[in-house]
Formats: structure tokens, C-alpha cells, sequence
């Protein structure tokens, strides 16, 4: 008769009996272990998983645990565990792939302003020196400008010239200031020319208005008025005016209406004269203006207000 078999009690014996049992579980425990922090270390060294890795590898656990008949109640806990790191590691994969993408886009983002700030600075550079080359350039034309001007200047100065200006306005045929209905005025207009050329082919006119005394407004408008006339009507002609003569042509003015009297005579009104010499010299063809009103004209026909408008002296005709 064999003697009965004496068991072996030793602690290392008993689990190495319970992890041959349970060595699947054991192995899906270890594997959730490794799963759960390999994407840590792969980080670390600067590596990571597709998107989709774990997600694959869940399929393939779930169709082996569906083949597999009878699994203990450690199996299943080893199952579970095992599909929850594998879909905390996907998880995690998709943060870092997702972190990785942020800091890729936010890499080329830098790039750009970079780049852009560069080009604004270039862009500047060359706002800064084509600025610098207009102002470099308009100080050169105002020089050049200026030079112009002082050389035609010297020109003119030392170029013979016309100038006729005018001289002044007396009333012919009259004792007394005083006006009554119906009355016309004889003007004879004196003028000079002060230049020292002839002035030759001189055109020249006036003509009188009753408005209020230095009445910008009323000036503008009988200058406006003053011009259509000149353009429409024949003038008197000057003929050749040399330096140093004295001579003058003489108008009548229209006959003063009673209200016209009466707002004279009440200060209200007065009498501007607007007059006109067209001529020409060697230099070309020019026009001057002038517009003046009388002070008082119930008192004397002396004392004169330039006008505001119309004072044009020695300009080119059109």
C-alpha cells in the first residue's frame, strides 16, 4: 500500500497554483496596466499612437471575449478593466493629439505675425523713404520754383511794361454837390501810366451805380454786373498811352431817379463808380479794375471808399 501523498503547504506553491488559475485575468490586468500608462511615457519621449490605435486594439479584446466560453468572474473584472484603459488611453491620445495640433497651429500662427510684422516693417520702410523722397522732391521743385520766380521777377524789373492804374475822379459842369431828379453827372477818370512802356490798343470805360455805402454784397453784384457789361458793349478807345502822360476820358452817368435822390441825400445810398482799361505791350495783353464809392456825395465828390471786390491791378486777359 503507497503512502499517502503529504501537501505541500509553502505560501510561493499556493500562488503560483492560483495565478495558473487566473492567468488570464492576471495578464488583462497587467495589459490595462501597460495601456494605462504607456501614452505617459511614449509622451515623454516625444512620441505618441495614431488616432484610432486603441480604438482598434478595443475591437479585437471585445471579439476575443466574446470567443471565449465561460470566463471566470476575475476575467470579466479583467475584461472590463482592460476595454476602460484601452478607451482612457484613446481618450488621452486624442487630448495630446489634439494639445499637438494646438501647439502646431499656434507654431505656424507665430510664424505668420512673425512674418507679418516683418512685411509691415519693410512695408514701413518703404512708406518712410518714399515719403522721405516726395518731401525731398517738393523741396527741391519750391526751390526750383522760387529761382523761377525770382528770375522772372528780375525779368519784369528789368523788362520794359505798361501799367495804367488809376489816378482819380472829378465832376465836371457842377458849382454845387447838390443833386435834383433827372440830373446827370459828367465824370472825367484820370489815370497814369506808371510803367515804362507804351501801352498801346488801350480799351477803357466806366459806369456808375447808387447802392449802399461799402456793401460787400451790393459790390459783388454790380461787379458781376459790371462784367457782362464790359463783355456786350463797344468802349471808348485810349489809343497810346506813354510813360509819364496824364490823361483821362470823361462818362455821363444815367438820370437820378427821385428815390434814388432821396436815399442819397438820407445817407442810405451813395454813388460807386466802377471803371475799366483793356491794353497791351510787348509783354502781352492785360486788364485793370478798380471800384470806388463816394463818402458823401451831398457834401463833396472827393473823399472815396475803395471797394471790397473789384480792385484788380495789371492781371493778364483771358
Amino acid at each position: 500500500m503507497r503512502p499517502p501523498r503529504r501537501r505541500n503547504t509553502h505560501p510561493c506553491f499556493h500562488f503560483g497554483r492560483w495565478l495558473r488559475i487566473r492567468r488570464i485575468a492576471f495578464l488583462l490586468a497587467l495589459f490595462s496596466v501597460i495601456t494605462f500608462y504607456l501614452p505617459t511615457w511614449l509622451s515623454h519621449q516625444g512620441y505618441r499612437f495614431p488616432v484610432g490605435v486603441y480604438v482598434t486594439v478595443m475591437g479585437v479584446a471585445s471579439a476575443i471575449m466574446a470567443l471565449h466560453e465561460g470566463p471566470t468572474k476575475w476575467e470579466k473584472a479583467g475584461w472590463i478593466l482592460f476595454i476602460t484603459a484601452l478607451m482612457v488611453g484613446e481618450i488621452r491620445n486624442l487630448y495630446t493629439a489634439d494639445r499637438d495640433q494646438a501647439k502646431a497651429f499656434s507654431q505656424i500662427s507665430n510664424s505668420l505675425d512673425a512674418t507679418k510684422k516683418e512685411l509691415d516693417a519693410t512695408a514701413d520702410g518703404i512708406r518712410n523713404s518714399i515719403s522721405q523722397g516726395q518731401e525731398q522732391f517738393n523741396i527741391t521743385m519750391d526751390r526750383v520754383g522760387k529761382t523761377l520766380e525770382a528770375s522772372e521777377a528780375a525779368q519784369r524789373n528789368t523788362q520794359p511794361y505798361a501799367d495804367l492804374e488809376l489816378s482819380h475822379i472829378d465832376v465836371f459842369g457842377r458849382e454845387s454837390p447838390l443833386l435834383r431828379p433827372n440830373d446827370r453827372l459828367g465824370l472825367n477818370i484820370h489815370y497814369n501810366n506808371i510803367g515804362n512802356d507804351f501801352a498801346t490798343q488801350v480799351l477803357l470805360d466806366a459806369k456808375e451805380y447808387v447802392g449802399p455805402l461799402d456793401s460787400v454784397s451790393f459790390q459783388t453784384t454790380i461787379g458781376k454786373d459790371f462784367d457782362q457789361w464790359w463783355s456786350t458793349t463797344p468802349h471808348k478807345d485810349g489809343g497810346l498811352a506813354a510813360n509819364g502822360q496824364k490823361p483821362f476820358f470823361t462818362i455821363n452817368t444815367h438820370a437820378f431817379t427821385q428815390e434814388e435822390i432821396q436815399a442819397i441825400v438820407a445817407h442810405s445810398n451813395t454813388i460807386y463808380v466802377l471803371t475799366r482799361w483793356s491794353y497791351r505791350d510787348r509783354n502781352g495783353h492785360w486788364i485793370g479794375d478798380n471800384c470806388g464809392c463816394y463818402q458823401d456825395p451831398t457834401h463833396d465828390f472827393i473823399v472815396a471808399h475803395e471797394c471790397s471786390v473789384h480792385n484788380n491791378h495789371r492781371y493778364r486777359a483771358p
